[in-house]
């Protein structure tokens, strides 16, 4: 794809079974969005600078894993100004440069993963920068940040998982939240730096079942799981 539009809906169809690529050259898409309802791979490979930017929807979607990734080092803006920049199953983001902006919800908002390395992020969102949330699985709900520069300033969490949250390698991130920080079952700070600035608990290591709000009525886990 290439060139500039408005009031698009591109739409990989549920019943597509392969793995699917969508190449943006310099593209330009207002009030528009990308929406795979496919459970196939669906990859956006940057090829030059590219935006696409949402009034009513989450600017991109999959309903499987989603990866976003360029061979240039070029970058991609999404904004959604109702729902998620990104929304996915898992996300993986890699070699490129990502701004995202949600001024309604999550930057990145993602079931069982999201895979940061050697990328850029900068995210400004008015729920959580990135959620990774999985209601269903104690031992789902992973981030991992490898030799990138993650900056996130969120009007509540900045990074949210269920499971474990790790940042390694030769990492930069900067969290500025209303809440939590960083937030997960299990905080590995491996290498890189961190600098947080939070409203509550800068890095909160908890365990979320144990909570009075927690829905554990879709778990599929055994005891002993839960109590690892």
């Amino acid at each position: 794809m290439t060139g500039n539009g408005s009031s698009y809906t591109i739409i990989v169809s549920g019943s597509v079974t392969d793995p699917v690529t969508i190449y943006l050259d310099g593209v330009t898409l207002t009030d528009s969005s990308i929406t795979s309802n496919s459970s196939a791979e669906l990859t956006v490979n940057v090829l030059s600078d590219s935006s696409i930017s949402s009034t009513s929807a989450n600017a991109i979607e999959a309903a499987g894993a989603l990866t976003i990734t360029s061979g240039t080092g070029s970058s991609l803006t999404l904004s959604s100004t109702e729902k998620h920049a990104i929304k996915a199953d898992s996300v993986t983001v890699d070699s490129v440069t990502l701004d995202l902006t949600s001024e309604a919800k999550d930057g990145i908002n993602a079931t069982t993963a999201v895979t940061i390395k050697n990328a850029i992020v900068n995210i400004t969102a008015t729920d959580d920068g990135i959620q990774v949330e999985d209601e269903t699985d104690v031992n789902s709900g992973d981030l991992t940040i490898t030799d990138s520069t993650v900056t996130i300033n969120a009007t509540d969490k900045g990074i949210t998982v269920t499971d474990e949250l790790t940042i390694e390698g030769n990492s930069k991130v900067t969290v500025v939240a209303g809440d939590e920080g960083l937030e997960g079952r299990y905080i590995n700070l491996t290498g890189g730096t961190v600098d947080i600035t939070a409203g509550d608990d800068g890095i909160n290591a908890t365990e979320w079942t144990t909570k009075d709000s927690a829905d554990t009525s879709s778990l599929t886990n055994s005891t002993s799981d839960l109590e690892k």
